[in-house]
């Protein structure tokens, strides 16, 4: 044999070596694999999908998936455009009272009160019908993924409350709340952290129209959030010293007093069949000593039966049932 014969013989051998390796590594895998998985499908002790992602190395996918489920389709009603009401509630950044937490969502994606520094409320914005937008895009980079929530409205005529708003506000942080149409269901975007800067305007007024275009953007991974709180519009009803019952009005928050000597509230009245599903929220006291306390009863449904105390910055919101019962909402507790 001469050289090339020889070397084309070593390249055969070598090929033929190499399937044999392949096949035998084949062999050896689905002599684990099979038994594993057929392990897991016939074992009700163990976490069928978890030992089948064990053997196949996606695990981590699998169970992070395994907490979003399944995904079902909605009907038109929910899917139909032009869903979202033409009044926007702007909160600028500095109007909210960071020595409060900021609510945080509960497991619903529900987000409580925010509350505000003493003598601020939230303002609302009258916007052309069918012209507010709530987008969201993710952009996978180099390294992470590009998360930008934007929120836009057109505001008809060029108001003198508009122009200032324009001149003073450009540039800066919100909080933006918005009512869905025909139905109960608010929903909020940003937070103190990550909150919506109004990032551009375009103001005309030509033959077309005069009118003003707003669009907020911010950088979160947070998508908008069902806003289960109240609207803060006025200063909250003052309950009196020593009470003991709270005189539910059309107000949405109470302001406990404080006491010469501690006392609990019992008792709620004035409430209407038409204020079955309300939020109201119970305020701590601002100053002085023996804050009002809310102990678990029939009237008041205290989650895992704690009481609350007014000091001062504690706050807590209840859902009202029926005209004698309360229950408290998760999630809306601060206890200073």
């Amino acid at each position: 044999m001469n050289k090339k014969q020889i070397a084309w013989s070593d390249r055969k051998v070598g090929q033929a070596l190499g399937k044999a390796r392949v096949r035998l590594f084949m062999i050896l895998l689905m002599a684990f694999a099979v038994p594993a998985v057929t392990f897991a499908v016939n074992d009700p002790s163990r976490d069928n999908i978890k030992v089948a992602a064990e053997v196949t190395g996606s695990g981590a996918v699998l169970a992070g998936m395994g907490l979003i489920g399944n995904i079902s389709a909605v009907s038109d009603r929910e899917s139909a455009g032009n869903q979202i009401g033409y009044i926007v509630w702007l909160i600028a950044r500095d109007q909210i009272d960071t020595t409060v937490p900021f609510p945080a969502p509960n497991a619903d994606r529900e987000v409580g009160t925010i509350t505000l520094k003493a003598g601020e409320y939230m303002h609302s914005f009258e916007a052309i019908k069918n012209t507010l937008k709530d987008t969201g895009t993710g952009e996978k980079g180099e390294i992470t993924t590009d998360h930008t929530n934007t929120f836009t409205f057109i505001m008809g005529g060029n108001p003198v409350k508009l122009m200032d708003f324009l001149e003073e506000y450009s540039g800066s942080e919100f909080i933006i709340i918005y009512r869905e149409c025909e139905s109960t269901d608010y929903y909020i975007l940003g937070n103190p952290c990550k909150s919506m800067t109004l990032k551009s305007y375009e103001r005309k007024k030509d033959n077309e129209a005069k009118a003003v275009t707003l669009t907020f953007e911010g950088k979160s991974y947070r998508q908008s959030l069902k806003y289960v709180g109240n609207l803060v519009t006025a200063e909250p009803d003052t309950v009196a010293a020593a009470a003991t019952n709270i005189p539910v009005t059309d107000n949405p928050q109470y302001r406990l007093s404080p006491n010469a000597a501690p006392a609990a509230i019992a008792t709620v009245s004035g409430i209407a069949s038409a204020d079955y599903g309300r939020v109201i929220d119970i305020l701590g006291i601002t100053t002085g000593a023996n804050p009002p306390t809310i102990p678990d009863s029939a009237v008041f449904v205290l989650i895992d039966a704690a009481t609350f105390t007014g000091r001062t910055g504690s706050k807590i919101s209840f859902r009202i049932l029926d005209d004698a019962t309360l229950v408290e909402v998760a999630g809306t507790r601060y206890q200073t």
